[in-house]
């Protein structure tokens, strides 16, 4: 755990070229809480481990190291692919709070931290901005991951079912357990890296509950969607003139329309990372996650306009127009009135582009 924490240390204090750092035990032991004395020696084992060495700037008061370059692959394996982890991770996000890399070593799991690492590997740059659905995700584990309450006109209302399992299916989960451990050991370190606040699920609806869905909206109380779309469900659910209030009592968890022809949903619990990087990558997404939420409450706020006035054959257009060329449409939402939540910092893995560390 130390070896592993200190070289993650002095990475952070690296500069443009992610290899010369001014980093040593000082920062090492302020960053994860190690003592110095071991701080020292985790350093001198990545040097016999030829992992770092001594800059030719170094001095006995003023240590520098190079971070030297990985071993080549051997013939036939594949090149490693570099993971870029923000800076925040290890100096914290304030300077008042615990850094990350000091809670992890506060649980004792080399593991734990190895999962972590991997996990912003896995950050997609899509809008939800979290790891790839195929390498984790939360779902409800039964044949109806929603029931069709109606159909009406071109949209179909479905209710949606609440989670009750966890799934992963790209990651090789044996790289995340000690010889001898059982399988469940893995979903155990998958829960203590939410206890340390290192990640958090947020639900989207998807296209599906299988790993090839696509994610629809987001499901959080900030981002609103939810509320428009279950009051315009009701809508259709009680009629025109309320004629069904019986139906909208029959179900009472959280509601959605689509257009009728659309296969069942299902609401998927994405994995997301806490500390984020501020990146174009993650403002990308962060953009589009605001276009998705203005679409889909202009979309659902007609709709419950209409459904009062008895109008159900206007469908729900499910993609938003292109950023470039949409215009505020009747009873549109601007993106500026919608209060999402930014999260913590922006020093986030910025998926596959920049912000190493």
């Amino acid at each position: 755990m130390n070896l592993a924490l200190a070289y993650l240390v002095l990475l952070a204090g690296t500069g443009a070229d992610h290899r010369l750092t001014k980093w040593s035990t000082g920062a090492v032991s302020e960053h994860t809480g190690m003592r110095k004395d071991a701080a020292r020696h985790a350093i001198g084992e990545l040097i016999a481990g030829k992992l770092i060495e001594r800059a030719e700037t170094s001095t006995p008061a003023f240590p520098h190291y190079n971070v030297l370059p990985p071993k080549p692959p051997a013939k036939g394996e594949p090149e490693p692919t570099p993971i870029f982890l923000p800076v925040g991770l290890v100096t914290g996000l304030t300077g008042a709070d615990t850094s990350m890399l000091c809670r992890m070593r506060e649980t004792g799991d080399v593991l734990a931290l190895r999962l972590l690492i991997d996990l912003y590997g896995e950050v997609t740059l899509d809008a939800p901005y979290a790891v790839a659905i195929p390498a984790m995700r939360g779902y409800a584990d039964q044949p109806e991951t929603a029931e069709k309450a109606l159909e009406m006109g071109a949209h179909a209302i479905w209710e949606l079912a609440e989670m009750t399992a966890s799934q992963s299916v790209s990651l090789d989960r044996k790289r995340y357990l000690a010889k001898g451990e059982a399988n469940t050991k893995f979903w155990d370190r998958v829960r203590l890296l939410g206890k340390v606040g290192a990640t958090q699920t947020e639900p989207w609806l998807c296209s599906t509950a299988g790993e090839d869905a696509d994610p629809i909206f987001p499901m959080t109380a900030d981002a609103k969607v939810r509320e428009f779309a279950d009051a315009a469900a009701r809508a259709l659910l009680v009629g025109q003139y309320s004629e069904r209030e019986w139906k909208s009592e029959a179900h009472p968890r959280a509601l959605v329309v689509l257009p009728v022809h659309h296969q069942m949903p299902a609401v998927l619990w994405l994995t997301k990372l806490r500390i984020e990087a501020d990146t174009p990558g993650r403002r990308g997404a962060y953009g589009e996650r605001q276009r998705i939420i203005a679409h889909w409450i202009e979309q659902y706020d007609r709709l419950a306009r209409e459904a009062a006035a008895g109008i159900y054959a206007n469908p729900l257009r499910t993609q938003p127009a292109k950023a470039s060329s949409e215009a505020p449409a009747e009873g549109n939402v601007p993106i500026k009135d919608i209060k999402a939540d930014q999260g913590v910092s922006r020093l986030s893995n910025p998926g596959r582009n920049s912000g190493q560390v």
